[in-house]
């Protein structure tokens, strides 16, 4: 796989999870590569090392997103 095709599945993959947690782009970029403008290059075309790829996933791998379920109902005795 070419290194703009990654990045763009990257990106997605960080789309995701930040819709899913409401986290913004520059706390993720801060939290995985100690880096704010980090994503926001990524999606203006600069490339990323896949050493900081695997930041990222391994972020949001260890922190996902709380869970949407609602916990099952404890009937009433």
């Amino acid at each position: 796989m070419d290194t703009d095709t990654e990045l763009q599945k990257l990106l997605g993959e960080i789309d995701s999870y930040l819709a899913a947690t409401g986290m913004r782009p520059t706390a993720l970029g801060r939290d995985c590569v100690n880096d704010t403008a980090a994503i926001s290059r990524m999606r203006s075309g600069a490339g990323i090392t896949s050493a900081n790829m695997s930041r990222f996933r391994r972020y949001m791998a260890e922190n996902p997103p709380p869970s949407t379920e609602e916990p099952p109902s404890q009937a009433a005795e």
